[in-house]
């Protein structure tokens, strides 16, 4: 988020702190004058929380952290009975108006910016989870009262909460009854100027530069000419790896971080259209590896965490202390089969990009990747001090930026030019192309219908299309024997 750039910690710094739990696995935690911050520890920690990603940790140790230095700086104004709620309001006063006077000076000492309305929603939001977990763990004070809720909030309440269960992969697990408690009373902050705004700065790759970004933003440089290029050699003249997995993303709308999971035996012929890669990913610790026994010759099923275990590895989306190593994963739609596997499919769109992928897998396993790693992920390092490595996101993106630029365009998130784009993209061919909500849900494997709306919001150009559209469609007009031409006015 673009706030961890633009409050700078006063009395704490946030670090990696190594986890057993699972092994060689990394925690954020607070450090103060005092040590570690041991509550926040064990909320990361706790149950509920501990198979959350990296990234959420990351935001809620930083919100904590802002809400520690303006404790450490104030809190003395704040002695006394009660007033737990009026060091909160203050606090959330100060994150979102800025404490830095109109002199540039600031008495507090804090020296915070105004921030955006999201980001501080979302640091509230996190310090107030926090403090109900403390008060149920520890009976804190709560900085935000609880409320009685009237039927109809209740009501509304419990709508959301079971549609949040319904779409959990553990709801077998839970009770109706319970949940019906949890309407009665809530503690949460009551954000009365929330702004409502379109997401149609969620923009996407632009269509007609997609074949430009694979064919001359991945032609290596030197290459132009592409004198002698045939089917053999296609691995010289073009980052074939980058081009796998930007058709991956545009073509197939996966995520930046999830073909960083795949194995090499993950793409094979599709046995229902010849020709055309049938292209998995499979969950990164769940998802199933068969292996020779090299003493029986006997085929052996394990799960990956396993299987990387086997070769001194964890799976990539444990949170590591190497971040080239680490990917992420958002817990996406899954399907399984006979053997219990649990993966993604890939649907190509256009069907066309399929045939293209699989010519420059075979490529790229013949030609390019190193023969004798040590470790099974498919897209690997060529760099010469990491060659054979398992290749990083960071690199990626820093290849993406470099192809975007050598075909004129700049990679900005706002415009649809970095990576993630790139499956913005394949939503709204979807979209554009007439796929039913249903199908394009299974498509981008969203675990529910409304995830990809942000995927899918019309531009302004199909807006005005079909306003265009419903114009001379009109009836009212028609019936009434008039046209639709513009009305004189009178001035």
């Amino acid at each position: 988020m673009a706030y961890y750039d633009e409050i700078h910690p006063l009395h704490h710094t946030v670090v990696n702190w190594p986890s057993d739990t699972p092994p060689g696995s990394r925690v954020r935690v607070i450090l103060t004058k005092d040590g570690r911050f041991q509550p926040l520890l064990e909320y990361f920690l706790d149950a509920e929380n501990r198979n959350k990603s990296g990234s959420w940790q990351d935001v809620v140790a930083r919100s904590v952290g802002y809400f520690y230095d303006f404790i450490f700086q104030l809190g003395h104004e704040y002695q006394g009975v009660n007033r737990a709620q009026e060091l909160f309001s203050d606090f959330a006063l100060a994150i979102a108006s800025g404490t830095i006077g109109l002199d540039g000076t600031d008495p507090r000492g804090l020296y915070w910016p105004h921030l955006s309305w999201k980001t501080v929603k979302t640091v509230i939001n996190m310090v107030n989870d926090f403090n109900v977990w403390c008060h149920k763990k520890y009976g804190a004070k709560l900085l935000v009262p609880l409320q009685e809720a009237n039927w109809g909030q209740r009501i509304a309440r419990f709508h959301a909460l079971d549609l949040k269960n319904d779409r959990s992969f553990f709801k077998h697990l839970k009770n109706l009854q319970d949940v019906w408690q949890n309407t009665a009373t809530s503690a949460k902050p009551n954000f009365t100027t929330s702004l409502v705004v379109s997401p149609r700065l969620s923009r996407f790759f632009p269509p007609d530069k997609f074949e430009d970004l694979l064919y001359k933003g991945y032609l290596i440089p030197g290459k132009q000419k592409l004198l002698g290029l045939n089917e053999d050699n296609v691995h010289e003249y073009f980052n074939t790896r980058d081009i796998m997995i930007a058709i991956l993303q545009g073509a197939g709308g996966v995520r930046s971080c999830e073909p960083f999971h795949m194995f090499v035996e993950d793409v094979t012929e599709d046995p229902d259209n010849p020709g055309h890669a049938f292209v998995k990913i499979p969950h990164p610790q769940a998802g199933l590896v068969r292996y020779k026994d090299p003493l029986t010759g006997k085929e052996i099923t394990v799960n990956r965490t396993n299987y990387l275990r086997m070769n001194g590895l964890a799976p990539r989306n444990v949170p590591s202390t190497s971040k080239s190593y680490h990917a992420g994963w958002k817990n996406p739609l899954l399907e399984t089969d006979r053997s219990k596997d649990l993966f993604m499919r890939i649907y190509f769109f256009p069907t066309y990009w399929g045939e293209v992928f699989l010519d420059l897998y075979k490529n790229y396993i013949y030609k390019a990747r190193p023969r004798n790693t040590k470790h099974p992920f498919l897209f690997v390092s060529m760099e010469e001090n990491y060659y054979g490595d398992p290749y990083s996101i960071q690199a990626y993106s820093e290849n993406h930026n470099a192809a975007v630029r050598r075909i004129g365009i700049n990679p900005v998130e706002d415009e649809g030019t970095t990576t993630h784009g790139l499956r913005r993209l394949y939503g709204h061919q979807l979209l554009n192309n007439g796929v039913k909500k249903e199908l394009r849900r299974e498509c981008l494997h969203h675990k529910s219908l409304m995830s990809q709306d942000p995927y899918t919001v019309p531009t302004v150009a199909m807006i005005n299309e079909s306003l265009q559209k419903a114009q001379v469609d009109m009836k009212t007009f028609k019936n009434a024997g008039q046209h639709l031409t513009k009305p004189s006015l009178p001035f």
